[in-house]
């Protein structure tokens, strides 16, 4: 998987907000992350459709 510029400006961004209430909890939050976004490229087609985005039961 690759991050977009974006994304990884707006994980910065979440880690930035959330550290500065409570630091060990943003570093929780970006490890989660990345342990996610390995599972979802290792398993793409695991989780939910979003109603909205499902065309005959398949990703649109």
């Amino acid at each position: 998987m690759v991050w977009s510029p974006l994304a990884v400006e707006r994980a910065i961004e979440a880690a930035r907000y959330i550290a500065a209430d409570n630091a060990p909890a943003a570093q929780s939050w970006v490890e989660g992350l990345f342990v996610r976004v390995e599972r979802l490229s290792r398993f793409p087609r695991s989780g939910r459709l979003v109603p909205e985005l499902r065309r005959g039961g398949e990703l649109g």
